[in-house]
């Protein structure tokens, strides 16, 4: 298999962006997930706060930002056109778009987390779709393009963070909605798979409008680095081998479990990583 593997700050907040940038060069990392998460960088939806020293950073190190993620915060795409909180959310990732193009990202991701769960989920799912196409216009003027994955919801009942387009028949009716060329999928392996859903169903649904795949272990309980888990390695390779999937492989980890010691996950993350990847 040939694809790029992401590296990602998410865990790295504790530490200098340094840390994080020589860890990735030391780790033969030379892409990376970036994560726009303070205080390595501060977005919101009026600025972005010296996006040039985590940039140069990253160059000096032989490195270069494929993938921007943003933290949701209380943001939402599903938020009521018109409303304080949706003028903010698109504002904010407005910046995010921005960022991405000044770093020469070519995604941006995004997803329903936040979204309130005392409405209904057609209702919410509207609003998304609406939130997402002036988005997704903005990005493409500026030549960036959107990813929209499922996050986890209900069926991780202590992580769960929104209660729509939390499986492949949502993210599918709402790309269709908007439809734009600006707007694609990722896809994450340990919210597919708390769904019941497969990579194989998530490529014949979308075949090479998926563009990332979120490639991390996890259990009911949340994401962890590879190895911790209970997620099948080397057949979830297999099915990205058989589907033919050449893009990027982001190992990035949601939430703070490895945030005390960041580069020892990364460290055996990748062990794990590699050795299941010569065995397909």
């Amino acid at each position: 298999m040939l694809n790029t593997i992401l590296g990602s700050n998410l865990q790295y907040f504790k530490y200098p962006f340094f840390s994080f940038a020589e860890t990735q060069k030391n780790n033969g990392i030379t892409e990376v997930d970036l994560a726009l998460i303070s205080p390595h960088i501060y977005v919101d939806s009026e600025e972005i706060a010296d996006p040039c020293a985590v940039i140069s950073t990253l160059k000096e190190k032989g490195i270069s930002i494929r993938t921007i993620t943003p933290m949701p915060y209380r943001y939402s795409i599903c938020s009521e056109k018109g409303s304080f909180q949706n003028e903010k959310t698109i504002g904010y990732y407005k910046q995010c778009i921005l960022f991405a193009q000044r770093a020469r990202a070519e995604y941006v991701l995004i997803t329903a987390s936040g979204a309130e769960y005392d409405k209904d989920k057609n209702v919410l799912l509207s609003c998304a779709e609406e939130t997402l196409y002036t988005l997704s216009t903005y990005a493409e003027k500026h030549e960036v393009c959107l990813l929209l994955g499922t996050v986890l919801g209900e069926e991780s009942p202590y992580n769960a963070s929104t209660p729509v387009l939390t499986c492949l028949s949502e993210i599918k009716t709402v790309l269709s909605q908007v439809n734009s060329p600006a707007l694609k999928a990722y896809l994450d392996t340990l919210a597919i798979s708390l769904t019941g859903e497969t990579i194989t169903q998530w490529f014949s649904a979308f075949g090479d409008n998926i563009r990332l795949i979120r490639f991390t272990d996890g259990n009911y309980n949340g994401y962890r680095i590879w190895g911790t888990g209970c997620l099948p390695c080397e057949k979830y390779l297999s099915e990205l081998q058989s589907s033919k999937y050449s893009g990027p492989l982001s190992l990035a980890v949601p939430g703070e479990r490895y945030c005390e010691n960041p580069m020892e996950a990364d460290n055996l993350m990748l062990a794990y990583f590699r050795a299941a990847l010569s065995k397909v």
